[in-house]
């Protein structure tokens, strides 16, 4: 009878050592807009043990001894390491991944996986242009996406038309810029292009079901950033250098242009005759130009009087925050570039507002504000 009483009192303390030594956690996962997170991965680092979420985006997990960190996963978004600790229950919000952004179209309501869409779609990645020294994002975009031109008037900060798929009638031919769903005409040249997440391109019929007429040129689809790490980041990037003009003509002098002028008008079967080079056998540079004797004869490199050595530089400085229920994106940028010929260039100050908030499970509101200056 002690026998059986002491090996119950020993099985009973090495159940109880087992169940102390195995620790079980409960949790969910959320997205970026703090939406649950269906078939994300939850596995013990070290161990082939996990499990995955719920329709609802919940998880249940028993770790064994010693094991005090899981790993979290999902398509599309960045992996994450978490330390257990003394924690029972977990809530975990992945972020996006970035990488993955070009891999969904937006066209127009909705946004599509690229593989499922079927009209002719172009997409720029940002990521690959954000470096290039250029004033606005047509200079940036310019022979990156099939089917679409940019024209320039090549003036700092100058007209700007893009053309999809060429011209398709003799009055206007610009296509319809939608900015973070708002629809304009024009000034795409006072955005930022840091501020930009996503270019689309839709350069077919198909735009038209959304947009109407608007969109009988196309349609080019822009989106701003949003806040997308819990804590607050900050970003400072800029750029300077020098724009310089080369293969330039060289001109003749004085003396070289006489010449040729001479040999020309004898070639020609004339007198050779000018009122600077009189009319002699051979041209001769007179010492004064003006009959008051006020503006000596000189050599005048008119290239060099009119092209110079330009300056461009740009400074961008943003803050962003995501949380479980609101984001905050803010941005400055300053952007000068003098013209390579001199009296031109183009100075521009941009200053971006976007925020969103969730009020209930339902309801959510946001704004974008922008404000821009502009001048030469």
């Amino acid at each position: 009878m002690v026998k059986h009483i002491l090996l119950s009192g020993f099985l009973f303390l090495f159940v109880c050592g087992i169940v102390a030594a195995r620790q079980k956690i409960d949790g969910i996962v959320y997205d970026d807009a703090a939406q649950p997170l269906i078939g994300a991965a939850i596995t013990v680092k070290g161990t082939a043990a996990g499990t995955i979420t719920d329709i609802d985006g919940k998880f249940s997990l028993v770790l064994g001894e010693n094991q005090n960190q899981i790993l979290v996963s999902y398509v599309g978004f960045i992996p994450r390491e978490i330390a257990i600790d003394n924690q029972s229950y977990l809530e975990i919000r992945l972020q996006a991944d970035d990488l993955f952004l070009d891999e969904f179209i937006v066209t127009g309501y909705t946004s599509q996986k690229k593989r499922d869409v079927t009209g002719a779609v172009s997409t720029i990645d940002m990521e690959e242009i954000a470096n290039i020294p250029a004033a606005g994002i047509d200079g940036m975009i310019q022979g990156r996406a099939p089917g679409v031109n940019v024209v320039s008037d090549n003036a700092p900060g100058g007209g700007v038309a893009i053309r999809i798929r060429g011209f398709s009638t003799i009055r206007n031919n610009d296509p319809l810029y939608v900015i973070d769903g708002v629809p304009t005409t024009s000034g795409i040249n006072m955005i930022n292009p840091n501020d930009i997440a996503t270019f689309q391109v839709l350069k077919d019929a198909a735009a038209a079901s959304i947009y109407g007429s608007r969109a009988a040129n196309g349609v080019v689809i822009i989106t701003t950033k949003r806040g997308r790490t819990e804590e607050t980041k900050m970003n400072f990037n800029s750029y300077a250098g020098i724009q310089s003009a080369f293969n330039l003509p060289r001109m003749l002098n004085a003396e070289e242009y006489g010449d040729l002028l001479w040999e020309a008008t004898l070639n020609d079967g004339g007198q050779p005759s000018s009122d600077v080079y009189g009319s002699g056998a051979e041209p001769v540079i007179p010492e004064w130009i003006d009959q008051a004797e006020t503006v000596p004869a000189a050599d005048v490199d008119w290239v060099s009087e009119i092209f110079r050595p330009a300056m461009i530089q740009s400074y961008n400085l943003d803050f962003s925050k995501n949380s479980t229920d609101a984001n905050q994106f803010l941005s400055f940028n300053y952007f000068d570039q003098e013209g390579l010929i001199k009296h031109t260039g183009f100075k521009r100050f941009t200053a971006r507002f976007n925020s969103e908030f969730k009020l209930f499970d339902r309801l959510t509101i946001g704004e974008n504000e922008k404000t821009s200056s502009f001048g030469s």
